[in-house]
């Protein structure tokens, strides 16, 4: 299990949607730098519990999908708690110009 904290670059493809996996597994909370030149106004997370191979959007414990977050280039988001019982997570935002590179913050016990 993960002890302290760690800051985990993530990368958006260019034209993609979605960023590069980063590991939550033990971790208990965390937050999201989104990029400066950021397009879109919208940021979400799917989680995966079997190494990426099959993604699902994070959800509340009754099964909800968690609402997308509201967001601006280069601020700072919490990633919803529900995200932190699986193993895997990635961001979700909308089509980007180039790529983005988002830095995630993780801290553990």
């Amino acid at each position: 299990m993960p002890a302290g904290s760690e800051v985990e670059e993530v990368v958006v493809a260019s034209s993609g949607t979605q960023s590069s996996a980063f590991g939550v597994g033990g971790y208990e909370r965390g937050s999201v730098q989104l990029s400066s030149a950021l397009t879109g106004v919208t940021l979400s997370f799917e989680v995966s519990n079997d190494s990426g191979v099959t993604w699902d959007a994070a959800r509340t414990a009754a099964g909800a999908v968690i609402a997308d977050q509201t967001v601006a280039a280069d601020q700072i988001h919490n990633i919803p708690s529900e995200v932190f019982s699986s193993r895997q997570a990635r961001c979700i935002v909308a089509a980007q110009a180039a790529a983005r590179t988002f830095k995630v913050h993780l801290t553990g016990p």
